[in-house]
């Protein structure tokens, strides 16, 4: 019967001592469940700010894209516009190097005429001289 008794007590406190056990650990549990709830709430605002991130990274690339191709053109558009100043230029300086050259050219003419005429007339006189 003190056995019984015992036994009792001892279920008895058991009981309490299981009681208090489940209480603190639905407590434990409550708070885990509060840090879970706010450490993904962290979670979300950070892949919200990250998606942000890499939405103004991929806007950054397109507009760097952007830039590049349009670099591109206008480099390709000094080249052609270099080009064709280039060649302007040239056949400037050629058309100038051909007056010029004409101009010689005549010039010689003129001598040799000049010298032609003297040499006929010398002759001339000569012939004179000797038909006399």
């Amino acid at each position: 019967k003190k056995m019984d008794e015992n036994n009792k007590e001892l279920n008895k406190k058991m009981d309490e001592n299981n009681k208090e056990l489940n209480k603190k650990m639905d407590e434990n549990n409550e708070k885990l469940n509060k840090t879970n709830e706010e450490l993904n709430k962290k979670l979300d605002k950070n892949n919200e700010k990250l998606n942000e991130t890499n939405e103004e990274l991929r806007d950054l690339n397109l507009k760097i894209d952007k830039n590049s191709e349009e670099l591109k053109r206008e480099l390709k558009q000094d080249m052609k516009q270099m080009k064709d100043e280039l060649i302007n230029k040239m056949v400037e300086t050629t058309k100038v190097m051909r007056v010029e050259t004409n101009k010689d050219l005549n010039t010689l003419d003129e001598g040799l005429e000049k010298l032609e005429e003297g040499v006929r007339f010398e002759l001339g006189e000569q012939a004179e001289k000797l038909n006399k």
